[in-house]
């Protein structure tokens, strides 16, 4: 599953991105940060659908003094290109 994760809310604390990424690895996922401001953070995930879903869940609690308001998974579809002839 390629899937991009957005999280929002009170989220300036220098250890939110290292917690992401070390549960990203816990659970299998590779993850791509893209987006990272006081209050968004938004990462693309790739892993087993089961294991990006629980990423997104783990996220919802996030690490102390981080508030997350909310979580919002979104699927990406592939891409599929037409061959020109």
């Amino acid at each position: 599953m390629h899937s991009t994760i957005t999280l929002t809310g009170t989220l300036d604390q220098p250890q939110l991105l290292p917690w992401i990424q070390g549960h990203a690895a816990k659970l299998g996922v590779r993850i791509q940060i893209t987006k990272s401001t006081r209050s968004d953070v938004r990462f693309d995930a790739c892993g087993a659908t089961e294991m990006v879903q629980a990423l997104a869940l783990g996220c919802s609690l996030g690490p102390h003094g981080v508030w997350i308001e909310d979580v919002k998974l979104s699927p990406v579809e592939p891409t599929s290109e037409v061959p020109e002839n």
